[in-house]
């Protein structure tokens, strides 16, 4: 099975002006890709990898920057992990869950890589979210006050959730429900005595994201996917939109929550209101939205700092019952017991010291892996205010040094006040003077 892996984006700030520097991808211990660019003094620029991988499980690799002034910040670790199959679990609030759900798991003579399960809302009482790697909720339907914490929960300690809207969907339940995890807002809903005279189609998409980076797009536009009718929604700034209807109204939108990722579509998939079922951009597309999520190819985030306390969840299938093993990039071991946390096994790492890929092993298993990176701003080698330096290291009192001065000297002053040596070297040296003169002056003794 091949699954896409893109390191969206690795910036590297300079000072100076450099040409010809080299970028390059290592993936499971090898160098998989490289690519030269320039950067401008003082600016910044972008390197993009694709790479696929065709077996599941572990992968953990780097980017590694050619070097500089400052070699600790040139590489960036990275890992994540592809389930031998994906499964989902879709909620049914919309007419349009049989498609979603033949898109993911169409009858096939291979193997099938999605496990699809659907659920009526009044269906999950024996249902547990941790055995799926993905929730749809299909419609967005009315959800019982316990099914409803115990999927946000479920969400906020790092699973992924999709939603669709749909032609039935409650705009009010949804604000009250969902504004706060998808950062969506509907203020009207869909249409429903509309023509299909006019429509609105699919006006850009975010090429530079991992959803649509594997997308081969004549001329980068979007395929004419035709809406007949749509909601009016607002979406609050820390939201990320990576698709748009025309109009520059939100198609698709991303969020974090807790640690969890949340992907909405605020259009209608239903037949009755697009034909985007049956346009060929359906299945790919919701096969890669489902994938993105399913692989966690968040993992690839590299906000994970050395000198930092570090949580690690667990999930449902690597439940452990005593103490984990943490493996340092040098190799070294500690244990380290699990504990309970909103109904998910977590680990607290304590202060990571090194940079690199960590592995966390049960009984012999390696159950999670993860990447630590130093801190960017520990290699921000732009010059500091010297009042703002002052403040970083706590100085209430402090001179500041020219650059053309004496150092060795200012900073002798500084540290043992003004010497005197010198002046009582010219005492010292006039009182032999004195005594000298006073000794040629006196009477001769008698013998």
């Amino acid at each position: 099975m091949n699954v896409a892996l893109e390191l969206d984006r690795e910036k590297k700030m300079s000072a100076q002006e450099a040409e010809d520097r080299i970028a390059s991808l290592f993936l499971d211990g090898s160098r998989v890709a490289q690519t030269d660019f320039n950067i401008t003094g003082g600016g910044e620029t972008t390197v993009r990898f694709t790479r696929a991988v065709s077996r599941t499980g572990f992968h953990s690799g780097y980017v590694e920057l050619s070097d500089d002034k400052f070699p600790g910040d040139n590489r960036r670790y990275f890992s994540f992990r592809i389930p031998d199959q994906f499964s989902m679990l879709i909620i049914n609030g919309d007419e349009a869950t049989r498609f979603l759900s033949l898109a993911l798991e169409p009858p096939a003579s291979g193997g099938q890589y999605w496990s699809v399960k659907e659920a009526t809302p009044q269906e999950l009482s024996g249902v547990s979210f941790s055995h799926y790697d993905v929730v749809m909720l299909a419609g967005a339907p009315r959800l019982e006050p316990t099914y409803l914490s115990r999927l946000q929960n479920f969400v906020h300690r790092g699973n992924a959730l999709l939603i669709t809207y749909g032609g039935r969907t409650d705009i009010d339940y949804f604000n009250d429900a969902w504004s706060n995890v998808t950062g969506i807002t509907y203020e009207q809903t869909v249409k429903h005595n509309f023509t299909r005279a006019g429509y609105y189609t699919l006006q850009s998409i975010d090429l530079d994201h991992p959803v649509f980076s594997v997308f081969e797009l004549e001329g980068g536009q979007p395929p004419e996917v035709k809406f007949f009718t749509l909601p009016e929604l607002t979406v609050e700034p820390r939201a990320r939109t990576l698709m748009e209807f025309t109009g520059d109204r939100p198609a698709l939108v991303e969020t974090r929550y807790g640690r969890g990722k949340v992907l909405t579509f605020t259009g209608p998939v239903s037949p009755e209101y697009a034909d985007l079922v049956s346009h060929g951009f359906f299945v790919p597309f919701i096969s890669r939205v489902a994938e993105y999520l399913a692989s966690d190819l968040s993992s690839l985030d590299l906000r994970l700092f050395a000198g930092t306390n570090i949580t690690r969840a667990l999930s449902g299938q690597d439940a452990v019952m005593y103490a984990v093993d943490l493996v340092a990039p040098d190799s070294s071991l500690r244990s380290i017991p699990p504990e309970e946390e909103r109904g998910a096994q977590v680990i607290h790492t304590g202060p990571l010291d090194q940079a690199g890929i960590y592995r966390v092993i049960h009984g012999g298993r390696e159950v999670d892996r993860f990447a630590v990176n130093l801190d960017p701003a520990e290699g921000d080698l732009a010059e500091a205010e010297t009042d703002q330096f002052a403040v970083s290291l706590g100085a209430q009192d402090y001179r500041q040094v020219e650059t053309e001065a004496p150092i060795a000297e200012i900073i002798s002053g500084f540290r043992v006040g003004r010497e005197l040596w010198q002046i009582f070297l010219w005492i010292a040296v006039a009182l032999v003077i004195a005594e000298m003169l006073l000794g040629r002056q006196a009477a001769p003794t008698e013998e």
